[in-house]
């Protein structure tokens, strides 16, 4: 089984977590104990029904994002600028950047060092996958906006924090490809930088606000 259908059946369970979780919603804020949720989807093809399809997994965030879209089944995505063209790997950067942003979040909140560490590794490892699929087309930000998995549809919305995260990841993927012509220190520097720009990334989408400077 491909691996993103496995996703796809992890994030089933994601979302009856999810649905679970809206019922602390009426239960007054310092008596909620559900953690905040977040859902970030990516735009995947699916060769038997050649066609794209929305999935959106649950990302580990500070705030709640849902009850401003007053969508609780919603999540964000971002629509990459790419000059791929072929949809498969543009479904495998969608994929690997997701992946990345995933395992991020998941270390923000792991307690174990070496888990941390262990999910820190594989986001870097999925963002270069990334960087690496794409060869010599760049990555740029193009709409963002909220994502209806049950209904497939994409609604274009200002979400300035995903705009900016999306840039945050875009520009780290640029490092990461211009790591791959350089060698040594210079390569470990780009690659430090990229981690920068992907944690940087990820806290906007986690606090939902633009980092300042």
């Amino acid at each position: 089984m491909r691996k993103h259908l496995k996703k796809w059946l992890r994030g089933i369970a994601f979302s009856l977590v999810g649905l679970l979780g809206l019922v602390t919603f009426a239960v007054p804020a310092q008596q909620a104990s559900a953690s905040p949720v977040g859902y970030i989807c990516v735009r995947l093809w699916e060769p038997l029904l050649h066609r794209w399809v929305w999935h959106c997994w649950q990302i580990p965030v500070y705030i709640d994002w849902d009850w401003k879209w007053k969508c609780p089944q919603c999540g964000l995505a971002i629509n990459w600028r790419e000059q791929l063209g072929d949809p498969d790997p543009l479904s495998r950067v969608n994929e690997s950047i997701n992946d990345g942003l995933l395992d991020l979040g998941k270390a923000a909140f792991a307690q174990d060092p070496a888990e941390q560490a262990k999910l820190r590794g594989a986001a870097l490892e999925s963002f270069t996958t990334a960087a690496r699929t794409l060869g010599r087309s760049s990555l740029g930000v193009g709409e963002v906006g909220v994502v209806n998995e049950e209904k497939n549809t994409f609604e274009a919305r200002q979400v300035d924090f995903l705009s900016a995260a999306g840039q945050d990841v875009a520009d780290g993927v640029a490092l990461l490809q211009k790591s791959f012509g350089s060698s040594g220190d210079d390569a470990a520097k780009l690659r430090e930088a990229a981690v920068g720009q992907f944690d940087l990334a990820y806290k906007q989408l986690a606090t939902g606000t633009v980092a300042k400077g």
